[in-house]
């Protein structure tokens, strides 16, 4: 079969599928499946800390204890709750993550795909102090957020690093109003300064569509690929990179068809 280039795969919250998401032994699990890129999702404590969680509110994996909004919240106050025992009970004990932390283990010519579920201009200062910090190459750091104007104000401190503007594209098995939308969806990129977008999956995304995007000099990548045929038909369509949950599996199939 003619593949196209190789597409980055990356985990979604890490290895999901598997591990707790957004946790240590679930970013840990990506990467010893190959993934190229992990995601994960980031606010701001009230004591200036960045945590990788995807709820403004601990509450969903963090059950049965005290529930906290994040924002509201220090990191100590949330450092002694479980984020992995709801997984599974050889989780127990899992904590919640720094972002400093996490690109510690990141090995070396892997990446982070960072999404900033907190618009606040804060996130980005801290995230600057951070970035600083560790030294972390630019390069291999993906800005990703549904809130345009995140990515305009990420752009600004961090015009090295790509963003993406994530879209959701409601009607997830029919596509063919996408072309009605198409205009507008460059309109923002445009005028955003994005570097790509962040789109979920959907049967109906034609290989045109993906073509006049990159056209126009954007990435495109879609998230919630999670089967290996979906992920082969999008990486014939021209994917620039595909976001799952279960990136083991995801990569050996496609690099079997690569390599065969």
């Amino acid at each position: 079969m003619n593949v196209r280039k190789m597409p980055f795969i990356v985990a979604h919250r890490g290895a999901s599928y598997a591990a707790p998401e957004n946790t240590l032994p679930s970013f840990l699990l990506a990467f010893k499946e190959d993934a190229d890129f992990i995601e994960g999702d980031f606010w701001l404590t009230e004591d200036n800390r960045i945590v990788c969680l995807h709820d403004k509110h601990t509450l969903r994996t963090a059950p049965h204890q005290t529930n906290m909004n994040v924002v509201k919240s220090t990191y100590e106050e949330m450092e002694n709750l479980d984020f992995g025992d709801w997984k599974s009970e050889k989780f127990k004990n899992t904590r919640i993550l720094l972002l400093e932390d996490l690109l510690k283990i990141i090995p070396e010519g892997k990446g982070i795909f960072i999404e900033i579920k907190d618009g606040r201009e804060k996130f980005l200062e801290e995230l600057n102090n951070i970035l600083r910090r560790t030294k972390f190459p630019h390069r291999l750091i993906r800005i990703i957020s549904f809130d345009p104007k995140v990515i305009t104000s990420g752009k600004k401190y961090f015009p090295d690093i790509k963003a993406y503007w994530i879209f959701e594209w409601l009607f997830k098995d029919d596509c063919n109003n996408m072309k009605s939308v198409l205009s507008k969806l460059l309109t923002t990129l445009d005028m955003i300064n994005a570097d790509g977008i962040d789109m979920n999956f959907s049967k109906g995304i034609s290989g045109n569509i993906i073509r006049e995007i990159q056209k126009r000099g954007y990435d495109f990548v879609l998230y919630d690929v999670n089967t290996p045929e979906d992920a082969l038909n999008m990486t014939n369509l021209g994917a620039d990179a595909l976001t799952t949950n279960y990136p083991g599996k995801i990569k050996k199939y496609l690099f079997g068809k690569f390599h065969r």
